[in-house]
């Protein structure tokens, strides 16, 4: 009986460690996407495509942010290279490169 009650035991620490496990994993892709985020308002070019290559890991390690961070660069290409050469900022191509090559790189699985 005491055997029977330190397998249970083990168990339940075993579940508790991995539902603590993923609940950080969760803090942490948040943590990464909204420092990304902030990179993509950068004045600097080479911080601006850090923010992008970091969202490219994201779509990597986190399938269940695919569809957000594919919005995200989707209204940063729209921001930075409009279709109306009126309204369109000085193109910084590098970075729209980056965030399109990010974008046609997605996982077979969000397809």
């Amino acid at each position: 009986m005491a055997a029977l009650a330190a397998v249970l035991f083990s168990w339940i620490q075993v579940e508790q460690a991995s539902t603590e496990l993923r609940i950080s994993d969760a803090g942490q892709i948040t943590n990464r996407f909204n420092s990304a985020i902030t990179n993509l308002g950068a004045k600097s070019e080479p911080v601006r495509i850090g923010g992008i290559y970091a969202l490219h890991r994201i779509l990597q390690d986190s399938p269940r942010d695919n569809v957000a961070v594919t919005s995200v660069l989707s209204a940063y290409i729209r921001e930075r290279a409009p279709l109306s050469p009126k309204k369109q900022p000085r193109a910084n191509k590098a970075d729209i490169s980056a965030a399109l090559t990010v974008l046609a790189s997605r996982p077979e699985s969000f397809w």
